[in-house]
């Protein structure tokens, strides 16, 4: 099996296709599944949780930790990785199994998190104030270093709402559905399940509009992209923007 192929998904699928009162046994945990259907299982949670963990109990393959959230502690296991005891990690996707045992450790959880991709504070909080950022130096009207395209380059045209128009009055586009075409100028791939593109259209190349999508482009790129527009957003964990484009679609590259 490629060992880059879903590590901890193919383990998460195998916990939601199984019924039995003590659940999966560790072997079962890596079979061969797909990550497509894993992704559509309607038992996985996406809610961001930052934890501090209490206790690490290692395995071949995963690791179990028991951490905190605030007052409550609980169980996740998440794919073999170096974690310290009384540290801050953050996490998303999670796929909850009652009970699951573990043969290894001869231990029975009565709640049991698996949990897709562990991201230590350090790294998570590095993201964050980069994005927060980028997005004060937005608001200030000013592009963040490295995001400026050559003058002359025009991409807003009749039929797309310019960048200027929005920035000018974003309020006037709340929860509308608006149509963009510029260059992606800049990617960051995969922050809080979603890749986020900062485009320029020649209007206003001060101002850095960010487009969240599933879909990945190439820096450079002239795209056509339908998104809904957010004011005041708050994604959480930091992730805070006067204007975003959410749910981008891209109709041409």
């Amino acid at each position: 099996m490629n060992k880059s192929v879903t590590y901890l998904t193919a383990m998460l699928l195998t916990a939601t296709g199984i019924s039995c009162n003590m659940g999966p046994r560790e072997s079962e945990l890596f079979l061969n599944r797909t990550a497509t259907a894993y992704s559509q299982d309607p038992g996985l949670s996406r809610e961001l949780h930052k934890v501090v963990v209490r206790e690490v109990l290692p395995a071949p393959k995963y690791v179990y930790l028991r951490v905190q959230e605030a007052d409550r502690q609980f169980w996740i296991a998440t794919r073999k990785q170096a974690v310290n005891t009384g540290d801050t990690y953050f996490y998303r996707e999670a796929l909850m199994r009652v009970p699951f045992e573990s043969k290894e450790h001869n231990k029975v959880f009565d709640t049991l998190y698996l949990v897709t991709k562990l991201v230590p504070s350090a790294h998570a909080t590095a993201g964050i104030e980069a994005a927060n950022a980028e997005d004060m130096e937005t608001e200030a009207g000013i592009s963040p270093p490295g995001l400026q395209i050559p003058p002359g380059k025009q991409y807003a045209e009749e039929g797309y709402l310019s960048i200027a128009e929005l920035a000018e009055n974003p309020e006037k586009y709340t929860g509308q559905q608006v149509l963009l075409r510029g260059e992606c100028v800049k990617v960051n791939k995969g922050i809080l399940s979603r890749n986020w593109l900062h485009l320029k259209d020649g209007s206003k190349d001060s101002y850095d509009l960010i487009i969240t999508s599933d879909t990945l482009v190439p820096v450079g790129t002239v795209i056509t992209v339908r998104g809904d527009v957010a004011v005041d957003k708050d994604f959480g964990a930091g992730y805070k923007y006067r204007v975003i484009i959410e749910n981008g679609v891209l109709l041409q590259l």
